[in-house]
């Protein structure tokens, strides 16, 4: 961004008659301004705000979200006779972390109801800076064509651009934070239950209706163990079905037990069905990593080797 220290007043004011600012009001902006740095500290002030925002959000409010969306899907499914379960969450808070920016862009609307003196070097700061040009020009011309008729002194040219600016930022705050509350309470609705008959996911959309997998409409079964360089593993067990839908057990959570005992409840049956197993592939991966299998057959106790190898087929040549 622009510093004003490292422009002169003529500069600026061309500035900011090329924004379609009249002199009148550009002489009245530049005469004697309260605090010549207030844009510049304004804008350092708003981007902390949102990066320290975002931090807590990622660091503590995602995580106690996370495990509350889990409880009430692992309440929620001890309801029915589902032996895994899954829940859903995370878009919501992207879109919260939308509305985190619009919250943060209300605030020198906050600061000009306290100081309204600052006016000035926030006007010249924010038209004139290069990287606010479609915005300043929106709300300039709005200004000129909402207001034009009643001739404007240059004070009052301002105050209604800022007028303008501050509610704008705060109706989108107030609707993008309504936004991610009605997210957020329809994603703590959409959970994933596995019985050993079918498969139900909730939707996240109210006025859908769940979809419900039977287990005897299985088409095939992806199975693998994948581990990134990032020391992360996870178990593939992945159903499809004849319609194109698919499921990854490995995802899911037992509603009691652990989870290699319900896993091998539903790979009973499909054996039993004879459904088809495949081998899960990801180009430059390993289809069958031992530190992935390691990592799972630690979890399922003193045989957790026999069960992990046995039900991914370790000793199987699959397509």
């Amino acid at each position: 961004m622009p510093f004003r220290l490292k422009r002169s007043q003529a500069d600026i004011k061309q500035a900011l008659l090329d924004r379609g600012v009249s002199a009148e009001v550009a002489d009245y902006a530049l005469d004697e301004v309260e605090a010549p740095q207030a844009y510049e500290f304004m804008t350092w002030l708003v981007v902390m705000l949102w990066f320290a925002g975002i931090f807590i959000g990622v660091q503590f409010i995602w995580p106690i979200m996370v495990e509350f969306s889990k409880t009430a899907a692992h309440n929620a499914a001890k309801t029915t006779d589902a032996i895994l379960f899954d829940y859903s969450f995370g878009p919501a808070l992207l879109l919260g972390a939308v509305a985190w920016v619009f919250i943060c862009l209300s605030i020198p609307g906050l600061v000009l109801a306290a100081k309204p003196e600052l006016r000035k070097s926030l006007f010249t700061g924010l038209v004139s800076d290069k990287t606010n040009g479609f915005v300043a020009k929106h709300f300039l011309k709005k200004v000129n064509t909402e207001d034009g008729s009643r001739q404007l002194s240059p004070e009052g040219f301002i105050k209604s651009f800022f007028s303008k600016v501050t509610s704008f930022m705060e109706w989108q705050a107030i609707l993008l934070s309504l936004l991610t509350a009605g997210f957020v309470y329809l994603e703590f609705q959409a959970h994933t239950f596995v019985s050993t008959k079918a498969i139900i996911e909730e939707n996240i959309l109210p006025f859908f209706p769940a979809q419900t997998h039977s287990l005897s409409n299985v088409s095939h079964v992806e199975l693998g163990c994948n581990y990134t360089d990032e020391d992360m593993s996870h178990l593939n067990y992945t159903i499809h079905f004849e319609d194109g839908a698919k499921i990854d057990l490995g995802t899911n959570f037992a509603v009691s037990g652990k989870w290699i005992d319900q896993a091998e409840k539903i790979d009973t049956i499909l054996v039993s069905q004879n459904t088809e197993f495949k081998r899960w592939t990801w180009p430059g991966r390993t289809s069958l990593h031992p530190k992935c299998i390691d990592r799972y057959a630690a979890k399922f106790g003193a045989n957790g080797y026999d069960r992990v190898n046995q039900l991914l087929r370790v000793d199987q040549q699959l397509k």
